[in-house]
């Protein structure tokens, strides 16, 4: 009795292929030939006997693929079908949930070879980033940034990956959407958890910004997407926060080291905290983005815990960033009192806009009563920083915009209402412009009025009546009319 093995059932008793045969002779005449040989044999293709020759082509069709006109010749769409295919039956083997086998590495080594052969064929070619589309290369493409292996081996397998849905997503609307629609958003600010630095990988955190920005470039399909995955923003907003807080670390160590280890720290530490400031440039530009666009997501960061974060990030680049651009002339038109004046430094202006903007929906009231956050906004009203201070000022006035709100805080807090009234007095147009909206809210209730008189607004205020800048020109003016309606 003969016994077939399970190779000998699926084809496999010969290990001579069309693939093995072309490895011998590589040429651009005969890929055809081996990619209509793995497509209409792909289980022959990845199993045990022919996976390494397997990779091995696509790791040959992935070098011819750097030059633009072999590439183009190969837009036909069977390379791309065949990506796909591979690709996709990959995935399923090392997925989530997958169990390593005796062929793990050999299924590895495919895997980066097929997403070099999509990463270069996709380069500046339209044609095969649309048939990869059609083929359902891009789905797979998003399921392969969630393999383990790309976060156990970063280096190769993760440069594979991101470079592949980079290229794929580059100038091509079409494919960007259908990465986005396929969840690839959340595994590219997983691979930013300052968690994932171990094994070199902050050497794909470029890579890995350059294609975020590609699929959040159509902000509103981005909005779209958060509004669709309730903890996306708050994954990118914890995301940044860690990135802030480690890059606030390697300051404050960076002097502590003893001298021998010094120049071999430096380049540790400029090499991270590279990588670590342009995850945190992408991070919070994006999140910006998507908080502008959508009130949906900002309500998704209606807690004390967010606004924490916010405050902790504003604070650092206060620290240690000045302006980093020229800074703007004072606007001489009015603006609505919740939206900051400019400053200079364009990542605090960022990162106090989300902080106004989710403060300003009606279900961050709440956060009102949270005692921490009131503590941190009644310090940081208080001390001598003009940016945190205007922040802390926005926050409140749009917190407290009820008249319980406003009445406790003007009767129960006159500390602080003399800390805003100082700031408008003699801060800087922006804090000034900031406290005085803070203000004018807490002249409305009834309760509040005699409070802010006894205080001495109404004598700070008129002396702002003729200031030459018209938003808090109009603050002023408006405080003088609520107190005069009580």
């Amino acid at each position: 009795m003969v016994i077939s093995t399970k190779a000998q059932r699926e084809g496999d008793a010969s290990s001579d292929t069309p693939v093995t045969q072309w490895l011998d002779a590589p040429t651009e005449d005969s890929v055809k030939t081996v990619v209509t040989y793995m497509l209409e044999h792909p289980s022959q293709s990845i199993s045990s006997t022919h996976i390494v020759a397997t990779a091995k082509a696509f790791k040959q069709l992935a070098d011819m693929c750097r030059d633009p006109d072999v590439r183009t010749r190969l837009a036909d769409g069977a390379l791309a079908a065949a990506s796909s295919l591979l690709l996709e039956r990959v995935v399923a083997e090392l997925g989530p949930g997958t169990e390593q086998s005796n062929g793990h590495a050999e299924h590895v080594f495919l895997l980066v070879q097929v997403l070099r052969c999509i990463c270069n064929q996709s380069a500046d070619t339209d044609a095969a980033r649309a048939q990869l589309l059609e083929h359902g290369g891009t789905a797979a493409l998003a399921r392969a940034l969630s393999i383990d292996d790309v976060w156990r081996q970063p280096v190769p397998v993760a440069q594979a990956a991101f470079g592949a849905v980079l290229n794929v997503s580059l100038d091509h609307k079409l494919c960007t959407q259908a990465l986005v629609d396929a969840c690839a958003i959340e595994p590219h600010i997983s691979a930013l958890r300052v968690h994932g630095l171990g094994n070199g990988a902050h050497s794909v955190w470029p890579l890995v910004c350059s294609s975020l920005d590609n699929l959040c470039e159509d902000a509103e399909a981005a909005a779209t997407h958060f509004e669709q995955h309730p903890g996306l923003a708050s994954n990118m907003l914890q995301a940044l926060a860690e990135i802030t807080a480690q890059l606030a670390n390697i300051a404050s160590v960076s002097g502590e080291v003893a001298e021998q280890f010094v120049q071999i720290k430096e380049q540790q530490d400029a090499d991270v905290t590279a990588a670590l400031r342009g995850a945190q440039r992408t991070l919070l530009w994006n999140l910006c983005e998507v908080l502008e666009k959508s009130s949906v997501v900002r309500l998704q960061l209606c807690e004390p815990v967010y606004m924490h974060q916010m405050f902790d990030i504003l604070a650092y680049y206060v620290a240690t960033g000045g302006p980093d651009e020229p800074t703007q002339p004072e606007p001489s038109v009015a603006q609505p009192p919740s939206r900051p004046l400019p400053q200079g430094n364009r990542n605090a202006d960022a990162t106090a806009q989300m902080i106004v903007g989710v403060s300003g929906e009606d279900a961050a009231l709440s956060m009102f009563d949270d005692s921490g956050l009131q503590q941190r906004l009644f310090a940081q009203l208080a001390q001598s920083e003009s940016a945190l201070a205007a922040a802390a000022a926005l926050c409140l006035g749009n917190l407290a915009r009820t008249d319980a709100h406003c009445t406790q805080l003007a009767e129960t807090h006159p500390d602080v209402v003399q800390a805003a009234i100082a700031w408008f007095e003699s801060g800087e147009v922006r804090v000034r412009h900031a406290a005085s909206g803070l203000l004018k809210n807490l002249c409305v209730p009834a309760p509040a009025k005699a409070r802010m008189v006894e205080l001495g607004l109404p004598a700070v205020a008129a002396r702002n009546v003729d200031t030459a800048v018209v938003p808090v020109q109009a603050n002023a003016i408006g405080i003088l009319r609520h107190l005069a309606n009580g």
